[in-house]
């Protein structure tokens, strides 16, 4: 059985990988989100912008990289 027929909706947020891409989905994540856990060792890139879009969205963050 394939993965598709297993979930309950898949959103495409682009055409092709990018870093547009990849920040697009991982805005829509958190903005599905009630809670933000991720591995941030850096203040700068993808992930420490995430941490940071989620915190500003009000979400709960847990930098599993502080513990």
């Amino acid at each position: 059985m394939s993965i598709n027929a297993r979930v309950d909706k898949v959103v495409y947020c682009c055409d092709a990988p990018s870093r547009e891409a990849f920040l697009a989905r991982d805005r829509h994540l958190v903005n599905g989100s009630a809670y933000c856990i991720g591995y941030c060792t850096r203040s700068t890139g993808g992930t420490a912008y995430t941490l940071r879009y989620a915190e500003k969205q009000g979400l709960r963050i847990w930098n599993l990289a502080e513990r």
